[in-house]
């Protein structure tokens, strides 16, 4: 949508959010971009090295085709995780690489069962919506705009 056809001079747009798409203005090219959230599940097998009581370490699992502008929403760790080790968080590190951070919480070394690790990724996905296409099965996608 071109809201230039109804302003001469667009000064903000806010728009709401509907149906998980998310709605913005691209004030360079005057255009109406919708934002979809992709989420996938991949999963790496991955031997931990022995975790020394006490101590919190970073650990690099190889995940292909995790990319740098992938975000980690969610962490399931192998079933049989020995209790005592805590997933604290994890990151991309760069392409193909997740870095998780454990830590031991115990008196005692703990060297976990190599297992299959399965992470939540979300990436946004700009897509311009043009002109032609039928919005009306999201139902009413309230905007406000403003100008002269």
């Amino acid at each position: 949508m071109d809201l230039s056809n109804y302003l001469k001079s667009v000064e903000g747009v806010m728009f709401e959010s509907k149906a998980g798409y998310v709605f913005e203005y691209d004030y360079t090219n005057k255009k109406v971009k919708v934002l979809r959230h992709l989420r996938t599940l991949t999963t790496a097998a991955h031997d931990l090295a022995s975790v020394t009581a006490g101590t919190t370490v970073d650990v690099d699992i190889t995940v292909t085709g995790v990319t740098t502008s992938d975000r980690i929403v969610g962490i399931l760790p192998p079933v049989a995780l020995e209790h005592g080790i805590i997933i604290q968080s994890a990151r991309v590190k760069s392409a193909n690489t997740i870095t998780i951070r454990i830590s031991n919480v115990t008196a005692g070394d703990i060297d976990p069962a190599a297992g299959d690790f399965s992470f939540v990724l979300e990436q946004d996905v700009a897509q311009e919506v043009p002109n032609t296409t039928d919005l009306s099965a999201l139902e009413d996608v309230r905007f406000l705009a403003w100008g002269y």
